[in-house]
């Protein structure tokens, strides 16, 4: 165990400082009367807590009640001494005596450290009637440090000689160290020294200088705003400009007949009857019948009359005019395709071929027996085979038709399906077929457009000591007013965000360099600008920010 005494005046930073260099693990610790570390119990729970995290084991030796309750509610160990009797009993071992001065050549092992207070020389001492180990040099200062002290020892004769004897020594300190460089005659050493020193000391500074570090939130508050702007495709002074993207896809399906009747249906159809024999018209009464090329009599459903051909540089032009007809017969032989008619009712007179008729698409209906029909069922699966699967295929394409950087609303598109089938239920036909035709189209915008114009008037509206909170920015939209044919739309945007009050970091370190913990949190809450702030003070014994605004770091913090 070594044994540390501290001045009345001594600051906690140099307590603390003999403790973690000390080169020994128990160390006893004695407290004059009225020490300026006992401000408070905090200095003591500061010692324990950096000798622990050197590894030393620290006790306190004092005669100073104050000093030993503050100990002890640290959790050191405590020695209620006087100082008188510490003396005569703990320190008689090292008081020096007429006999122990030798002459500095023979008593001086080693130079005086640096951070010993002037005035003050270390002696090895000699006892003559108890053998001791032996004392390494590092552990000869630290063992009489607190002989030097002024408390324990007043101005006596042995003071003097002391004192005469610390002159001589650092006379000739100076000499040996004047012939060390004489005798090393080699500067690049010396600067190696030096740099070396010079990097112990920016060392020092960086890691054991006091820091201070102030976490700040800045004042938020929320904002909201409305703005309204015209979206077109060709877009005009303040428009934002539109692009109208549309897709169709069409989609079929077919189903057979599963109904089935007895029938006797005459087939039926439409010709058409040229009149090339004069420019009188000519009238067919209802039921005048035209034969097929081959043979099969067909009926007209209507009078009808068949206007006068025209001439031309003496040239007959034919005029025709169409006409429903129906077989005579019932049965499926009358379904013929497409053939020429003529009309037995003028055979045997010029008008005979000079009118005729023809039909371009085959006659249809004809039926005799058992057929098949077109139930609600048939048209059914029909209808869903042709939409099945169409919508998902228009909308999947539509998506890839959307430019990079558009937005597309749901209430700014527009969508329809119609679905249309060749037979209705009843019909007779073998089977039923339905198309299903999807159209989409829908105005897009640029949603950056929106931004650069919101940014702008929001900007307008910020005073200077507010600013926009990144990524809190909350858009919504609405269209009441949509045409897709003139590629116009109006839209209207919704505006919420968060808005933090500006923050001067050079104001702020100004204002807590020097200053304690309890009065930066008072500055702190004393600011319109600041929500909310935490200081924290590096290392851990620092209980100030230090007045070098350059040791001092402010993060700002979202809230």
């Amino acid at each position: 165990m070594i044994t540390i005494s501290i001045t009345q005046e001594e600051e906690l930073l140099s307590v603390i400082d003999k403790i973690v260099t000390s080169a020994h693990p128990e160390i006893r610790l004695v407290v004059p009367n009225g020490a300026r570390i006992l401000e408070s119990v905090e200095n003591f729970s500061l010692i324990k807590r950096e000798a622990e995290a050197a590894g030393k084991t620290v006790s306190v030796a004092t005669g100073d009640p104050r000093a030993r309750s503050f100990a002890q509610a640290a959790g050191l160990a405590v020695f209620a001494v006087s100082l008188q009797s510490y003396e005569e009993n703990e320190l008689n071992y090292f008081r020096p005596r007429m006999s122990d001065i030798l002459p500095p050549s023979a008593s001086i092992k080693h130079a005086q450290r640096a951070d010993h207070e002037p005035g003050l020389t270390t002696y090895v001492v000699k006892e003559p009637k108890i053998e001791q180990p032996a004392i390494k040099p590092h552990e000869v200062i630290e063992e009489h440090e607190i002989l030097d002290k002024s408390e324990f020892f007043p101005k006596t004769e042995v003071t003097k000689i002391k004192n005469e004897e610390e002159e001589k020594y650092t006379s000739a300190k100076k000499l040996s160290l004047g012939a060390l460089v004489h005798k090393l005659e080699s500067w690049p050493i010396l600067l190696v020294i030096g740099g070396g020193l010079a990097a112990v000391v920016v060392a020092y500074a960086l890691f054991f200088s006091p820091k201070a570090e102030l976490s700040i939130v800045p004042r938020s508050d929320d904002f909201s705003s409305n703005f309204t702007f015209n979206v077109a495709v060709n877009p005009g002074g303040e428009d934002i400009a539109g692009q109208l993207v549309e897709i169709e896809k069409e989609g079929t399906g077919e189903a057979s007949a599963s109904g089935s009747a007895v029938v006797e249906d005459k087939s039926t159809g439409t010709v058409k009857i040229f009149n090339a024999y004069s420019s009188a018209p000519q009238t067919l009464v209802d039921t005048t019948r035209l034969v097929s090329q081959d043979g099969k009599l067909f009926r007209t459903s209507a009078t009808v009359v068949i206007p006068g051909a025209t001439i031309e540089d003496g040239e007959i032009i034919p005029s025709s005019i169409d006409v429903p007809v129906i077989a005579s017969e019932a049965g499926p032989e009358y379904n013929i395709g497409s053939s020429t008619f003529s009309i037995p009712g003028f055979q045997g007179t010029p008008k005979y071929t000079k009118f005729y008729g023809r039909s371009s698409v085959a006659m249809t209906g004809g039926a005799k027996g058992t057929v098949k029909v077109v139930t609600a069922e048939d048209l059914t699966k029909a209808e869903e085979a042709a939409t099945k699967d169409v919508l998902a295929q228009a909308e999947k394409e539509f998506a890839e038709k959307i430019p990079d950087g558009f937005i597309l609303l749901d209430n700014a598109k527009f969508m329809n399906q119609e679905t249309l089938s060749n037979q209705k239920a009843g019909d007779k036909a073998d089977s039923v077929k339905s198309v299903s035709k999807v159209k989409i189209r829908a105005l897009l915008f640029r949603e950056e457009d929106i931004h650069v114009k919101i940014n702008a008037m929001l900007s307008e509206q910020f005073s200077a000591q507010v600013e926009p909170v990144a990524d809190s920015v909350k858009i919504e939209y609405s269209v009441p007013n949509l045409d897709l044919d003139k590629g116009t739309m109006k839209l209207v945007v919704s505006v919420n965000e968060k808005v933090a009050w500006k923050v001067d970091v050079e104001d702020i370190k100004k204002e807590i360099a020097g200053k304690s913990e309890e009065e930066i949190k008072k500055i702190i809450g004393a600011r319109s600008d600041i929500a909310s702030g935490v200081v924290t003070f590096k290392p851990g014994w620092a209980d100030t920010a230090p007045e070098d605004v350059s040791r001092i770091s402010i993060k700002l913090l979202s809230n």
